[in-house]
């Protein structure tokens, strides 16, 4: 079970995100993203053709910016490493409620993943290739 340090819960990095050594640019799109974290509010989604740059940009604002205001949680998983959606759904559920255990599939896991998002906390989701 993951430990919580002032309330938080240690980042769960399930597939790490490709580096981008060669990273640049792409300062209008940090800080668009840092806006929206500002802010407090919703989902936000990177679009865009493959090889556009969406994974390095949020690489980088994992980097960058989460250090000075972190989240609650960090869940960082990759649909090219794992497509299974009800192994995402049973992990994130159970890294975002410390541990506990819920026993659901396709659908059934709206109830349960609807009532850990809405908790009130600052939850992150990197999702990697979830197209």
């Amino acid at each position: 079970m993951p430990q919580r340090a002032e309330g938080r819960l240690p980042p769960n990095v399930v597939h790490a995100l490709p580096s981008a050594p060669a990273f640049s640019g792409r300062q209008d799109e940090l800080r668009k993203l840092r806006e929206f974290w500002q802010s407090g509010q919703g989902v936000v989604s990177l679009i865009g053709i493959g090889g556009a740059g969406k994974t390095a940009l949020a690489q980088r604002f994992l980097e960058t910016f989460l250090a000075e205001e972190p989240p609650d949680g960090l869940l960082v998983w990759s649909f090219y490493d794992d497509p299974d959606a009800n192994h995402f759904l049973k992990t994130a559920y159970e890294y975002f409620t410390g541990g506990s255990q819920a026993h659901a599939s396709g659908a059934g896991w709206f109830s349960p993943m609807g009532e850990v998002l809405s908790s009130g906390k600052r939850f992150l989701l990197i999702l990697d290739g979830l197209e």
